[in-house]
Parts: C-alpha cells; structure tokens; sequence
C-alpha cells in the first residue's frame, strides 16, 4: 500500500468512526464528533480535525499515563477530563488499543458529545459555575470496556450523573461500538507495517501535508503579525484584558505566543489545550488548510502562551463557557494577527465554520443564548424530548 493510499484508508476509517457514531445516536441537533488514530510516539496518523488532533491526542496520552499497561484486547478507556482535551463535561473520549505482536502499536480515539453529565444546567453550559464539577460530573479514566465486556458500573455511574441516562447510555455504548471498529479497522489496515509504532509511519503520512503546510506559509505569511481583541462574555461587570496574539515564521514553520490575562472568577477561562487548538484552528482556516487529514500541522506550529492564565486553566476552574468568550477572542486575536502578517481571512466566518464543525456539549456553544451563557430554551426543550423519546423505547 502506498503512503498516498495508507492516508486515505486511514482517513476513511476515521471518517466512518464520525458517521457511525452520529447515525447510532439518532440526535435530532447537529453533533461535532471527531476522531483520530495515534502511533506509540502520539502522533496523529489519521483525524477527522487537524485543529481537534492535539487535545484528542492528549486525551489519548491521558488514557495511557492513567492505565500504564494494564490494557488487554478488547479495552476501551474513556474520559471526559477538560484537562485531558475534553471542551466540555458532556465531551467523552474513547480511546481502544490496536494490537499486533501482543502489545498495542495504536491507538484509535472517538470524541463524541452525551447530551448531559449533570452540574447546574442541562448540557454542560452552567453560568453559575464556580469550580469544575458545577459544570458536570468529572471523571479522570475509567474503562468503559474490559476484556470487550461493558461494564456496567461505569454505564450506571454515567447514566446515575445525567438529566439524559438513556440517551446517554445509547451514546457511551455507541462511542465504544465505533472506536471498537475504527481499531480493527486500523490494524487491518497497517497489519503489513512492521514499524507501525515506531515513527516511521508518521513521518511517511505526513511528508505530503508537511510539503502543503510549508508553502502555504511560504506564500502567505509575508512578515511577523501582532494584534488583540477583546472578550466578550454574558457577565455585566465582569472587565478583562484583551488577549494579545503574535504569530512569528521562522525556518521551521509559525510561532503563535498569546499574552493573556488571569483566570476570571467566572467560567470564561480555557481549559489546557483548548487555547492551542483554537489557534490551530484559525491557522489552517485561514491558511486554507482545514482538509490536512493527520496531525502534521504540530510539526508547523508552536503556540506558547501563559499558564495559568485565562488561556490556559487547570482543575478547578470551571471553562464551560471558555471556548464560547475567550476562545472567541483567541479566534478573532490570532485572524487580525495574520491579516497584521499579510493574511487576509474572513475571521467572523471561519469562527462560525469552526463552531459548527468542533462545537463541545450537546449541540455546541452555536446552540448558547448569549444573554446568558446558557443553552438557548428550544435546545434544551429539544434534549429533554429526546431523552423521553428514547426512555419511551
């Protein structure tokens, strides 16, 4: 098999892991799952998101610090940590070993929304939250999935901390279903690879994606760019500091450094690693590289920016609404940076392509009234008759 049609088999299954898990769920609102394959060294061979490659590569990372190895065939770990990449509670990662030899070579991982995982308000979105668990249950790594048995305390314990319990139950069972199959998948695909784990398959896949993201900068990055932009939130008094963004090319391709303020006592701040994937985001948009099919642009792209910050947030401070306010403006800093460096984008648009695309929770941050950082009534109307539809089953 060629690399150009490694890559694609690979898109494919990761692809099919997406669409899989969407129509097995059945929800009558737009979903944003994503997936990824990730070798031994984790880099992303495959994803659904160039932009989603490093926090689903971290939840993977997370997964397999928390177990070591103890994993068997047929194991599915899953998590829903913001400091593992989750954007929100209600965001679970399932992450299944791809064997051969006896020790597992990849790594397959699905990020799938569940309606609710609890905290103040349905769907994750809780304004009033002043620590992490007020916006939903919060667990670290448990498996969901044992010797490719369910467990059924885990599926209680997700089911037991939902406003939805059977729509989340048909969603966990759903996510272990499609990594189960992206896994196989993905050792039948590289069963012919011996150095699978080793690096070698990554530096092959992403060769072409690294050529693509080398000219792009080349031909649009014309100089350094500096610029900021304010953030806006639902919270009357709340004053912050603009976020300051410079992007810088160099040899080895873009540094993105973001000055930020302190983390905010209300839920506006980031969770590790959102800041770096907002950026990613609004690079490729901007640099017309959102179909990059593995995790090459990591290899391109340094962000540097403060921690802890308002940027960059730790356990326990509450993030619902982080992505919604100040990745926002993360967003809108890094678009006027490169316009600053010789790029021009439509920043508004490509913010509204990257929420519809990546949006966290039950529906995404698109779904928020802005008045009150809250999912809008007809969205949580919708959740509810969803959930009664599927406890009517």
């Amino acid at each position: 098999m060629t690399t150009q049609s490694s890559l694609q088999a690979l898109g494919r299954a990761v692809a099919r892991a997406v669409s899989s898990y969407a129509a097995a769920v059945s929800l009558p609102w737009p979903i944003a799952p994503h997936a990824a394959i990730v070798d031994s060294q984790g880099e992303v061979l495959a994803t659904t998101s160039a932009a989603a490659a490093g926090s689903i590569g971290g939840a993977v990372a997370t997964l397999r610090r928390f177990f070591g190895d103890a994993w068997s065939p047929g194991d599915i770990g899953v998590t829903n940590d913001q400091d593992a990449g989750a954007p929100t509670a209600c965001d679970i990662t399932a992450v299944a070993p791809v064997w051969r030899d006896g020790k597992p070579v990849l790594w397959a991982a699905l990020r799938g929304p569940v309606p609710d995982c609890g905290g103040w308000e349905i769907g994750g979105f809780s304004p009033q939250a002043v620590d992490r668990w007020a916006e939903g249950a919060r667990f670290e790594a448990a498996k969901l999935v044992l010797d490719g048995k369910t467990r059924r305390e885990v599926t209680d314990m997700l089911m037991l901390n939902s406003r939805t319990p059977k729509l989340t139950l048909r969603c966990v069972r759903s996510l272990a279903a499609s990594v189960s199959d992206m896994a196989g998948e993905a050792g039948a695909l590289l069963s012919a690879a011996s150095d699978a784990g080793d690096g070698a398959v990554a530096d092959a896949l992403f060769a072409p994606e690294l050529e693509r993201i080398d000219a792009a900068v080349a031909r649009s990055v014309r100089r350094a760019g500096k610029a900021a932009a304010e953030v806006t939130t639902p919270f009357a008094g709340l004053a912050l500091d603009p976020i300051e963004v410079a992007v810088v090319p160099g040899n080895d391709g873009l540094t993105v450094t973001i000055a930020a303020p302190a983390i905010a006592p209300r839920p506006v701040t980031l969770a590790p690693g959102m800041g770096a994937e907002i950026v990613a985001a609004a690079i490729a948009g901007a640099l017309d590289l959102g179909t990059l099919g593995t995790g090459a642009l990591a290899r391109r792209l340094r962000v540097e920016l403060p921690t802890p910050s308002l940027v960059a947030a730790p356990l326990p401070t509450p993030v619902c609404l982080g992505r919604a306010t100040t990745g926002a403006a993360v967003f809108a800093a890094t678009i006027a940076a490169l316009a600053d460096a010789g790029i021009g984008a439509d920043g508004s648009a490509l913010w509204r392509s990257y929420l519809r695309v990546h949006g966290g929770g039950a529906a995404g941050e698109a779904e928020l009234d802005p008045a009150t950082g809250k999912f809008t009534p007809a969205r949580a109307a919708a959740i509810r008759a969803r959930e009664a539809e599927e406890a009517a089953r």
